[in-house]
């Protein structure tokens, strides 16, 4: 198609921006042809480097064509501003289609058409880097083309090897986390999360999250894979409007409580709330951890001997933390005089399992006591409580020493009295050598941990 300006008249702006606008136009000799003509004066040598990128990328995908990617006639410039010249697609963007009434169908028939589009960008060696609703074009007919290549890059060098990338570039509310941060990163993966993303805006009506920060508790429970079909629908004021029974308190707290819940249509489906009010800012980050390195875990692989937890609820008072319901009590309750060494060695095995899965993770407990330790009626331990724990290695992967004092006293490592910085796991081993000697005399082997 001839995309000379002389043969097409104005006909309105779609659309402004930072850098432009865009025009529609139609062919003088035959106003059925219509053009979207994107207008931009790069401000910077960034811009025109992303500018000359853009039109590469799409010369190239125009050339092969998919029916669900946008097409590109080419491209002018007097060296200041520069026109390039698009397929107009006539039925808006995929932002102004969502609301909460987006019926299922509809969702799965956009979601598909993404996945097709996505799936030949990548065949052909193209990652996007900013899918959002908003470059998600839509015809009259409903079919929708990816568009904005604004930051869309190769990931395959020459010789067809996959490269890293480390550009932080995309729409802040569906970037992968991966791109917030400085390490080199895939290209594909961060195209199917920010699709992720958009499907679940699709689905209610409106972004999953405010920010894409650990600030915002849908985003913390989503990158940490709370976002799956096994956690339970209850509220932050427990089970009000919900489909669960409470049952009974397990057990009470300085800082609340934890209640045992039954499904009301099934009975046998039993959960754990730890409802917490947070009374100061340490409590409060002693919450954020726990749920954050326990998704983080739950994500990497599922462990017999670590407690399960499925979600986390708040009105930003009452925080509710839903996890799997242990039916045998705590280890405390079993130790006695008579634990045979058989059953010592029973537990001990499975508490070094455990502890062991989390020192392989990164992670470090800080509060290994038999309170801590739940069973099952068939004697499976599993540890819980992790108000305390948190990551011993930095990005980097290397170790991290610490300096906060936590912890029950009777079980703490002797360097957790001191001043000076301490590494992460040896504490937990110290911890449940504690608990394997409480087993084996029925007692705590000391009546205070000091000299």
């Amino acid at each position: 198609m001839s995309t000379t300006p002389s043969t097409f008249n104005f006909v309105r702006i779609l659309g402004n921006g930072a850098y432009g606008e865009v025009i529609l136009l139609e062919k003088k000799t035959n106003p059925n042809v219509k053009v979207a003509m994107k207008k931009i004066v790069p401000k910077d040598k960034i811009d025109l480097k992303l500018l000359k990128n853009e039109y590469l990328v799409l010369q190239a995908l125009t050339k092969i064509g998919h029916v669900n990617v946008i097409r590109m006639y080419g491209m002018e410039t007097d060296n200041i501003t520069f026109s390039m010249y698009l397929e107009y697609i006539n039925g808006g963007n995929l932002h102004k289609k969502i609301s909460a009434e987006m019926s299922l169908e509809k969702v799965k028939f956009y979601f598909r058409q993404l996945v097709d589009g996505l799936s030949f960008l990548h065949e052909n060696s193209v990652v996007h880097r900013d899918i959002k609703p908003e470059n998600l074009l839509l015809t009259k007919l409903d079919i929708l083309k990816i568009a904005d290549f604004g930051f869309a890059n190769s990931y395959r060098n020459e010789d067809g090897e996959e490269r890293m990338l480390t550009t932080n570039c995309g729409t802040k509310l569906f970037m992968a986390p991966e791109v917030f941060t400085n390490n080199p990163y895939r290209g594909p993966p961060v195209d199917v999360w920010s699709a992720g993303v958009v499907l679940a805006e699709m689905l209610i009506g409106v972004p999953p999250w405010d920010s894409a920060t650990d600030a915002s508790y849908p985003y913390l429970l989503w990158i940490t894979n709370a976002c799956d079909d096994e956690e339970p629908k209850i509220s932050s004021t427990m089970t009000n409007g919900t489909e669960y029974n409470i049952v009974k308190t397990l057990g009470e707290g300085a800082y609340g409580q934890v209640i045992l819940v039954e499904k009301r249509e099934n009975p046998n489906k039993k959960i754990a709330l730890k409802k917490i009010v947070p009374k100061d800012e340490r409590t409060l980050e002693m919450i954020n951890s726990e749920v954050h390195v326990l998704q983080t875990l739950k994500r990497i692989k599922r462990h017999q001997n670590i407690i399960k937890i499925f979600g986390m609820k708040t009105d930003n008072v009452k925080y509710c933390i839903s996890m799997e319901y242990v039916d045998g009590g705590e280890l405390f309750k079993k130790i006695s005089h008579e634990m045979s060494l058989e059953k010592v060695k029973f537990f001990f095995r499975q508490l070094v399992d455990g502890l062991s899965f989390l020192h392989e993770n990164g992670v470090v407990h800080r509060d290994i006591k038999p309170e801590n330790l739940l069973l099952t009626k068939s004697d499976t331990l599993k540890i819980a409580d992790f108000g305390f724990s948190t990551f011993y290695r930095k990005e980097n992967g290397e170790e991290e020493m610490f300096t906060l004092q936590c912890g029950t006293n009777f079980f703490m490592a002797p360097e957790l009295f001191t001043n000076n910085p301490y590494r992460g796991p040896p504490v937990d081993v110290w911890s449940a050598g504690v608990v394997l000697a409480e087993m084996l005399i029925g007692r705590l082997p000391w009546e205070n941990a000091t000299e």
